[in-house]
């Protein structure tokens, strides 16, 4: 297997794991009728053990002794060389529980500018259409923005109420084969 290859499968197992975890969180979050603030912490902890899972360290904020404090994101795997220097960043995630066009906006746009092997973005939506509609318009900034590499990940995480279930939508810019709406 080819080092390109090597982390090629490595980005598709952190996404699924991703996946897999996230979709834990609404059933406990109706249970618990948890708040933006909760929901946010939530999700923070299911990403930030799986990046420890796989020995990353991990920055995100509310876990104090759990992981480093939030560094950019509200989510960040990262990896340092035996000196202690930054050598790479696996992961990226932030997550906007506003619905607003704007505000969902803002927060990607700075998944854009950043160089992460997988950018996750968290958001909801009142219904399943008004998710996907949300997420084309963010899929949209992606070929807009002249920083975009082909091979650049993301993974839109979009929670609908209607169902109480996140609809995920993995992209892989330049590589239309990678685009898929999964509900389940």
């Amino acid at each position: 297997m080819t080092a390109k290859h090597y982390v090629q499968s490595a980005i598709d197992l952190w996404e699924a794991e991703v996946i897999k975890g996230l979709r834990s969180v609404p059933q406990r979050a109706q249970v618990h009728q948890w708040n933006d603030s909760t929901w946010t912490r939530e999700v923070k902890r299911v990403v930030g053990d799986i990046g420890v899972k796989h020995e990353f360290y991990v920055c995100a904020s509310g876990w104090p002794g759990v992981f480093d404090n939030e560094w950019v994101f509200d989510v960040v795997w990262y990896k340092n060389d035996k000196d202690n220097h930054l050598v790479s960043i696996p992961l990226a995630l932030e997550s906007e529980w506003l619905r607003g066009s704007n505000d969902l906006k803002w927060d990607f746009e700075k998944l854009l500018v950043f160089k992460a092997l997988l950018r996750v973005f968290v958001h909801q939506a009142r219904t399943k259409s008004a998710v996907n509609e949300a997420q084309r318009g963010l899929i949209a900034l992606i070929s807009k923005f002249d920083g975009s590499v082909k091979g650049d990940r993301y993974l839109f995480a979009g929670l609908d109420w209607g169902t109480n279930e996140f609809l995920f939508r993995p992209i892989t810019y330049g590589m239309q084969s990678r685009t898929r709406i999964s509900a389940h």
